[in-house]
C-alpha cells in the first residue's frame, strides 16, 4: 500500500488540478459556482493535515497555494447578464450569396435542368429563324405579284406579260371560269402549269418558245393531252366546255406531282 506523504501528493495533486480547471475552464455565467469551489479547496489546504500546524511533507507547498489562491480570487471579475448575453450571441457572417435553385434538387440535377431549359429555348428560336423568313418572303411575294390596278383581270394580253406568278394566274384562271370565259380559264391555267415547272427547274420558260417545243422538251402523255387541248381551242376555233378545264386542272395537277417527287 501506499505511504501517507504519497497519498497526500495525489490529493494535493487533484485539488490543485481541480481549482486550475475552474480557474480556467469555467464559463463566465458559473463564477459564482467557482469562488465557492475555491473556499472549499481553501478550507481543505488549512486543515491540521495541510495547514501551518501539519509536521508532515508538502505543509510549505500547500500555504504557498492557498496564498496564491487568495490573491487570485478577485481576479475574475462578474459579468452583467447583457454581457453575457453579447458574448454568448453567435458572430455574425455576412450573408453569402448562392446560385438560384429549384428546392429538392441537388446542385447537379440543378445544373441539368437548365441546361435542358437552354436547349428548349434555343430549338425553339432555330424554329423562329428557320420559319419567320420564309413567311415574311412568302407574303411579300404575294404583295409584289398582286394584279396592277391598271390591268384587268380579263386583258388576257397583259396579264400574260406582266404576271409571273403560277398561284395568280391560277386565280386568274378560276376567276375567269366562274364568269364564264372557259376559254380564257383555259390559257391562263396552261400559263400557270409552265411557270410551276419552271419554278421545279424541269423547264426554263420563255413566252418565245412554242408549244410544239414544250412537247419534246416535256416529252410526257399528260402534257401532250394539255397542249392538243390548248391547240384546238385556241387555234382551231373549238369551243371550250367544262370538261376541258377539268382536264387541264386534273392533268397540270398529276404532271407537277409526278415531276416534284421525280426531282426530289
Amino acid at each position: 500500500m501506499l505511504s501517507w506523504p504519497i497519498k497526500k501528493c495525489f490529493v494535493l495533486a487533484g485539488v490543485t488540478s481541480l481549482l486550475i480547471i475552474s480557474i480556467n475552464f469555467t464559463p463566465a455565467f458559473a463564477t459564482e459556482n467557482a469562488d465557492n469551489a475555491r473556499d472549499q479547496a481553501e478550507r481543505i489546504l488549512q486543515d491540521k493535515e495541510y495547514g501551518e500546524e501539519s509536521d508532515r511533507p508538502l505543509g510549505e507547498e500547500a500555504q504557498r497555494l492557498t496564498r496564491w489562491l487568495g490573491e487570485n480570487k478577485g481576479e475574475i471579475k462578474k459579468r452583467s447578464d447583457s454581457e453575457i448575453r453579447e458574448q454568448s450571441q453567435p458572430e455574425k457572417k455576412p450573408p453569402q450569396v448562392t446560385p438560384p435553385s429549384l428546392g429538392g434538387l441537388s446542385g447537379l440535377a440543378t445544373i441539368l435542368l437548365w441546361i435542358f431549359i437552354a436547349v428548349i429555348v434555343a430549338g425553339i428560336g432555330f424554329m423562329i429563324y428557320k420559319f419567320w423568313p420564309a413567311r415574311s418572303k412568302k407574303d411579300s411575294s404575294d404583295e409584289e405579284d398582286e394584279l396592277p390596278e391598271d390591268i384587268d383581270w380579263s386583258d388576257e394580253e397583259k396579264v400574260l406579260e406582266f404576271v409571273t406568278d403560277a398561284q395568280l394566274l391560277e386565280n386568274l384562271s378560276d376567276k375567269a371560269e366562274q364568269e364564264g370565259h372557259l376559254d380564257l380559264a383555259l390559257r391562263y391555267r396552261f400559263r400557270a402549269g409552265l411557270l410551276r415547272l419552271n419554278d421545279l427547274q424541269i423547264i426554263s420558260f420563255h413566252p418565245s418558245i412554242t408549244n410544239a417545243q414544250w412537247q419534246l422538251i416535256i416529252d410526257s402523255d399528260s402534257f401532250n393531252t394539255i397542249t392538243k387541248d390548248f391547240n384546238d381551242i385556241t387555234y382551231g376555233e373549238r369551243t371550250c366546255d367544262a370538261s376541258h378545264i377539268s382536264r387541264a386542272r386534273s392533268s397540270w395537277s398529276s404532271l407537277i406531282t409526278k415531276d416534284k417527287t421525280r426531282k426530289d
